[in-house]
């Protein structure tokens, strides 16, 4: 009788422990609305599936340049390149994917296509109608690539850092319901520790890194984004869609930090879209933060390239 009392109260606790740890793990807490978004750097414009985050700077003549953050880290992620490639005359954008920063974390499934509306109705919020340049990097590039590919009528050239380009095992995340719930007690605390893995040196990571990309996360939504995300995006092989940029052939510069151990790339990927190839020593997943002035001058030089 004494053991049965203390089965039934380990498996009691276990249970409420099961049950606590999502919301002990998680740091939602706050609701993205007009009131929390008081004082935010940047602007916000209402789209048609939500509110976005976003910046634009320098000359209003010059040529536009949108630039398409990665998996997890905001447009934060542009800081040492967003003023500079302003200063050079471009028209710079750069601004938060759904799910991430300070823009909405809409329910929806968070896929290739859901990714490129909301390219589409930025841009067409804010009056570009244009062919613009744009620039990915990592799911960025992929989201850049398949973007391009898909509205080449929009598209003047594309600069690809590190780009997702290889679909991964998401193993036991995209399990229904234990998926959901590793999400929220595993995956989403480990990304903040994780950022630094990116980075080859760490003397290249920007001063409150990780606590400016745990602000983003004590808005709800952000776990079910990211899970999302992982099941539509990440898992789901991208190569289709740069076949399709390779045969519009569009002028494309691809960048990669030769030291990633974040990503790797496909061989046939360079070649397989016509790019232009710089390789970047002393580099790891993070060209704009680790080699920013190489990387916003190789930019610069490739947009004002004149096309033959």
């Amino acid at each position: 009788m004494k053991l049965k009392t203390i089965l039934y109260t380990f498996l009691v606790l276990l249970v409420a422990v099961l049950v606590i740890l999502p919301f002990a793990r998680s740091k939602e807490q706050l609701s993205l609305n007009d009131q929390t978004r008081k004082g935010m750097k940047g602007s916000f414009v209402k789209l048609p599936q939500g509110v976005t985050h976003y910046e634009m700077a320098g000359p209003a003549n010059g040529p536009v340049l949108l630039l398409i953050h990665g998996f997890s880290v905001p447009s934060y992620i542009w800081d040492r390149n967003f003023q500079a490639l302003a200063d050079s005359g471009f028209r710079v954008i750069r601004y938060d994917a759904f799910g991430r920063g300070f823009s909405d974390r809409p329910e929806a499934d968070y896929n290739a296509d859901f990714y490129h509306q909301q390219i589409n109705d930025l841009l067409d919020a804010l009056h570009i109608q244009g062919p613009i340049n744009i620039a990915g990097l990592s799911m960025g590039g992929a989201i850049a690539t398949g973007y391009a590919a898909n509205f080449p009528d929009r598209i003047n050239k594309v600069v690809l850092i590190d780009p997702f380009n290889q679909p991964s095992d998401i193993s036991v995340l995209k399990t229904p319901y234990l998926g959901a719930y590793l999400n929220k007690v595993w995956f989403v605390p480990s990304l903040t520790n994780d950022q630094t893995s990116d980075f080859l040196n760490p003397a290249t990571i920007p001063a409150n890194y990780k606590e400016n990309f745990e602000e983003q996360m004590q808005y709800k939504g952000f776990n079910t984004a990211i899970l999302s995300t992982l099941r539509n995006f990440i898992a789901v092989d991208p190569k289709p869609s740069y076949v399709k940029l390779g045969n519009i052939k569009k002028p494309v510069l691809l960048v990669w930090g030769k030291q990633d151990k974040t990503l790797t790339l496909d061989k046939e990927i360079p070649d397989l879209i016509h790019a232009k190839l710089l390789m970047l020593d002393s580099c790891g997943h993070l060209p704009p933060i680790e080699q920013p002035d190489l990387l916003n001058k190789s930019i610069t030089n490739f947009l004002k390239e004149v096309q033959q």
